[in-house]
């Protein structure tokens, strides 16, 4: 028999306040919310948005399109309950019993941050068993994170085109109307490892979709970042396909209409992410703690945005893999990472909800997403976007920066007694994405010769240790540091020219110190090589680190002597340096290793002497790299070359860059 909804009162749930409907005010989410699919955002303080005004109109119009949505499948697909009016139903009808929404309330709680996944869970321990790391006073900057549009506006609003595949302006079009239909068969939630996705029982995810057909977002319809045209057709977004599939059953591959088989696409792509995909990216990352890669696999399976955009990586790697089988239809490659684009900005407009280590581990989570966008620009020549992801995580990064160091200060605090515990470091997810966030920081101003992401606790957390570069990118520390120091000199030497007060032998006295401290560390490295076995030892991670690091190193006696001396590959010393890079690139173990030092490839062969060049080339050819930003580095210097001949002017990677008006990301 069915219960009777209670009269509409003050106590309500806010979404049934909201839609000034009857609440039976069930806890945590009432009958009604549930029934529909949409999220209930309880009964808490007033939401921010529930301000009689703007925001109150914007929240009640995203909620009427998702019911109408919910109705319109139910319609098509002839659930149990279709009627012209179900809301008038649900006054008589026991409501269902769904599975809780996965939105967070306005003024969430602890535990409605556990469901909604914007909270560690309990055995992460991102934050230590107490949840503080110590020094966990607010950061000033956190400001900036409470101005929703200083964070929109700032990167993603202006500037992130949908579709940045290379793709003419109706293949986009077609790519996000599919990624549309997709996106109609799954649930709102990232599954787990052996856990599947249901579509009767989690709610449809018409986050992404409403996003997608947000007149906001319809300035990326003709914006334009670095000459680039980002047109797409916004009007395919209003054919929102039912649960059950697309619209048009021929517009996607055979099987994705089956969910089922939809799932198990999905979960083949999270495991080949985990399996093959990472170690790609993170081929020397194999932590000693007990916790390895948990911190991640948490982040994934909670966090929306790092799952899709985790998924774009792994679908990229897949399609463009010359060794998998074809049985398994895949999504266009536009959609996962489209959804990782809307799904971020949803992150980033709830920021101003977070604070103090929740606004912490929020930071975590969408600097994860923002990584693994990195990777997927880096794999796709590095030219779209990039340095708007950058730029957008330079804003979160100073929380990361301020609890390592936090962190650091707490662990030489411990007693004796304490470290033998073999308590799980707190700091695993934090070590991870400032250490390549730091080097793509560092290697960014040297390969476009700016001075945007100088940042000097950078500088400090590889000098004490706190960040091992070797254990993520291969490169020992100390290396990156005299490329920071080179970008430092490159910045001071502009600013002295400008201000016309330039003296060249200051200028060549810095530069020499720096030379002289990196010819030291460098006769270090040639004497460990000396001493090495000869059999198989190039083999072992530790060599293959020490080979990376010697690779970087001579790169930087090159770019130091560009600061100092121009683009002349003829000068004796960048001949040198030159040369012996290119035995070092020769030497590598696996001539795949290139792909891990794109940086030092680019900036010496910029600078090769004609007889160099062939090299180069034949670095790139032989192990057959057919993606990612290697491809442009022998662009960028096949170009260089060219013009070293044809005009009197020199000419390095950053001039090309600049010239082309488009810049590289080399990592």
């Amino acid at each position: 028999m069915s219960r009777k909804l209670a009269s509409r009162s003050t106590h309500g749930c806010w979404t049934c306040r909201l839609r000034k409907k009857k609440c039976d005010e069930n806890h945590p989410s009432c009958s009604r919310c549930t029934s529909l699919q949409i999220a209930c955002d309880g009964y808490g303080p007033r939401p921010y948005w529930m301000d009689r005004g703007d925001l109150q109109r914007e929240q009640s119009r995203y909620k009427t399109h998702i019911i109408a949505q919910f109705k319109t499948a139910m319609r098509e697909n002839e659930l149990p309950g279709t009627s012209q009016n179900v809301e008038r139903e649900l006054d008589t009808l026991v409501a269902t019993t769904i599975a809780p929404s996965s939105h967070p309330p306005a003024h969430p709680t602890q535990d409605t941050l556990l469901r909604s996944g914007l909270a560690p869970e309990p055995n992460l321990q991102l934050l230590g068993r107490d949840g503080d790391l110590h020094t966990s006073s607010e950061p000033i900057w956190s400001e900036a994170l409470n101005n929703t549009d200083f964070l929109t506006e700032l990167f993603y609003d202006q500037t992130v085109r949908m579709g940045s595949h290379n793709q003419s302006s109706s293949e986009a079009s077609q790519t996000l109307a599919t990624s549309i239909s997709s996106v109609a068969e799954e649930s709102n939630v990232p599954g787990s490892i052996g856990v599947s996705r249901s579509n009767s029982s989690s709610e449809v995810n018409m986050d992404a979709m409403d996003l997608l057909c947000d007149p906001i977002l319809s300035e990326y319809s003709s914006s334009k970042w670095s000459g680039y045209n980002s047109e797409v057709d916004w009007s395919l977004c209003s054919q929102r396909p039912s649960r059950s599939g697309s619209t048009d059953p021929g517009s996607q591959p055979a099987g994705l209409s089956n969910p089922i088989l939809h799932g198990d696409v999905e979960d083949i792509l999270f495991m080949y992410y985990f399996d093959q995909v990472f170690y790609m990216h993170c081929p020397f990352y194999f932590p000693s703690n007990r916790q390895g890669r948990g911190w991640l696999l948490s982040i994934l399976k909670r966090v929306n945005s790092a799952y899709h955009a985790a998924l774009a990586l792994s679908e990229y790697h897949y399609s463009t893999s010359m060794q998998h089988d074809s049985a398994y239809p895949v999504r266009t490659r536009g959609g996962h990472y489209d959804l990782a684009l809307q799904e971020l900005q949803t992150s980033l407009a709830r920021s101003s909800a977070w604070s103090g280590n929740l606004g912490l581990t929020h930071n975590v989570e969408v600097l994860t997403t923002i990584l693994h966008l990195l990777f997927y620009e880096s794999c796709s020549g590095g030219k779209h976007n990039w340095q708007i992801h950058l730029g957008g995580a330079n804003v979160l990064l100073p929380s990361l920066v301020q609890a390592q160091m936090g962190s650091a200060t707490a662990r030489k605090d411990q007693t004796k007694e304490h470290q033998d515990r073999a308590i799980p470091h707190p700091d695993t997810s934090i070590s991870f994405l400032l250490g390549f966030f730091i080097y793509m920081h560092i290697v960014t101003c040297a390969s476009t010769r700016s001075s945007q992401f100088l940042i000097s606790d950078h500088k400090v957390l590889l000098e004490t240790g706190e960040i091992k570069l070797a254990d993520l990118i291969g490169c020992s520390n100390w290396a990156i540091v005299f490329i920071f120091e080179i970008s430092s000199l490159d910045k001071w030497q502009k600013e002295e020219e400008d201000a016309q007060r330039l003296s060249l032998i200051e200028l060549t006295k810095r530069g020499r110190q720096i030379e002289e401290r990196l010819l030291s560390r460098l006769a270090r490295i040639e004497n460990d090589l000396s001493k090495r076995a000869p059999v198989d030892a190039h083999l072992r991670p530790e060599f293959i680190k020490t080979d990376i690091t010697r690779i970087f190193a001579l790169s930087a006696i090159t770019y130091v002597h560009v600061v100092i001396s121009g683009t002349y590959p003829d000068i004796p010393e960048i001949k040198r340096s030159v040369s012996k890079t290119i035995d070092a690139l020769r030497s590598l173990p696996d001539p795949k290793l290139l792909q891990h030092v794109v940086w030092p490839y680019c900036i010496s062969g910029c600078l090769a002497t004609d007889e160099q060049q062939q090299a180069f080339r034949e670095l790139v050819t032989l192990p057959r790299i057919t993606h990612g930003t290697c491809l442009e580095a022998l662009s960028l210097m096949e170009e260089c070359w060219r013009l070293r001949k044809t005009e009197s002017s020199s000419h390095d990677w950053a001039s090309i860059m600049e010239r082309r008006g488009q810049y590289i990301l080399l990592i």
